[in-house]
């Protein structure tokens, strides 16, 4: 894997937690401008006192000689700001990418380590190392279609991406690592003590991450560690998204429609992440045009699917009614995935699981493809 010089007018490090307080203030709802935090010096002092958290916390772990520690050191510690400050780039610092180096070396069988090099490393190939890391899942996971969509994505010719669609053909399942670095990246989040907090902070840090209920240090950890994690997942799924899509399909004889039918099934049943069945299923609806069986239980599956992500996974802020629910849909995120921490949040707040029978979801998109199986024109 590449080396690692230390990097010279690398950016300021703190404001490294503006960004996801931002991105969970978008997904729950809340306007950005009532959950952002007021860019008081104490707050970015916290901010700061919060990256060398991460990044004591990554040494601590890093401190024991295991492949899995070392992983986990790479996924906590904080990225580096590069750039003018008006449009900073993220990239994987130097120390952390040593960490990911030992982990693969002491464990050149375990896939994980290029899976997050593919999915949780910032910055360009001279950088992460991403080719490598491909051809390693390729060596170590040659029956995963995943790996074979993932480097056909990253091809530049057309007959190279072709064998990899052919191998693909050829896979036993389709799996990505985002589960595993779920897992790691949550449980280091977990474990990480935080700074103490004054009470502006405090009042900053209920407005963005737990819609003005009290957050405390375990609903602080589990909100930032899952805002990271899920950035991992459109990425892990990007290459079925597009190497799957009708126009993609169509007029092949290989059995590539084929192929994409199954794997989409099993990422429209995978409950870790939202994402992942929002983009399956209107693509399994489109694909299944032309077999009316099928492309009615796909609609109802996909209204039932719009169902629990506007009633649940996109409002779940207006339904958490105290702190200790907020604790128990980050803890059901964790464990069990996205889907099924809406869903139970659901319950709680006595919302039905299934729509009623004339219900239609509010994106256009889905509408349509309810009404006739079509995206609009």
């Amino acid at each position: 894997m590449p080396m690692h010089p230390g990097r010279r007018h690398a950016g300021r490090r703190h404001g490294w937690l503006l960004l996801p307080l931002l991105t969970v203030a978008a997904a729950t709802g809340v306007p950005a401008q009532d959950a952002a935090p007021d860019p008081d010096p104490r707050f970015m002092l916290w901010s700061e006192a919060l990256d060398r958290a991460q990044r004591e916390h990554a040494r601590q772990l890093a401190a024991r000689p295991q492949p899995q520690a070392w992983l986990a050191a790479f996924l906590l510690y904080p990225p580096e700001r590069e750039g003018p400050d008006a449009a900073p780039r993220l990239v994987s610092a130097p120390q952390a990418l040593a960490w990911l180096d030992a982990a693969e070396a002491l464990a050149p069988e375990d896939p994980r380590p290029a899976w997050a090099r593919l999915l949780a490393c910032h910055g360009e190939e001279a950088v992460c190392g991403r080719a490598q890391a491909l051809a390693q899942l390729q060596r170590l996971e040659a029956d995963n279609a995943a790996v074979w969509l993932l480097a056909a994505s990253r091809s530049r010719e057309d007959g190279e991406r072709q064998q990899h669609l052919a191998r693909m053909l050829e896979a036993t399942h389709y799996a990505t690592g985002f589960q595993a670095l779920v897992r790691l990246q949550y449980e280091a989040w977990r474990q990480l003590p935080l700074p103490p907090r004054d009470a502006a902070t405090q009042r900053a840090l209920d407005r963005a991450l737990a819609n003005g209920l009290p957050a405390d240090d375990e609903v602080v950890r589990g909100a930032l560690a899952l805002t990271q994690i899920t950035s991992h997942a459109f990425l892990a799924l990007q290459p079925a998204m597009r190497h799957c899509a009708p126009e993609a399909v169509a007029d092949r004889e290989d059995g590539l429609r084929q192929a994409c039918l199954g794997l989409l099934e099993t990422i429209a049943a995978d409950e870790s992440s939202v994402i992942g069945p929002h983009l399956a299923l209107p693509l399994l609806v489109r694909l299944s045009a032309g077999d009316p069986v099928a492309q009615a239980h796909w609609r109802e599956r996909l209204r039932a699917h719009a169902w629990v992500y506007e009633q649940g996974a996109t409002q779940h802020s207006a339904l958490l009614g105290s702190a200790d629910a907020l604790r128990a849909y980050l803890a059901t995120f964790a464990s069990r995935g996205e889907l099924a921490a809406a869903r139970e949040l659901m319950r709680r707040a006595g919302v039905p699981a299934t729509p009623p029978p004339d219900w239609l979801p509010v994106h256009p998109q889905m509408r349509a493809l309810l009404a006739d199986g079509r995206l609009p024109d």
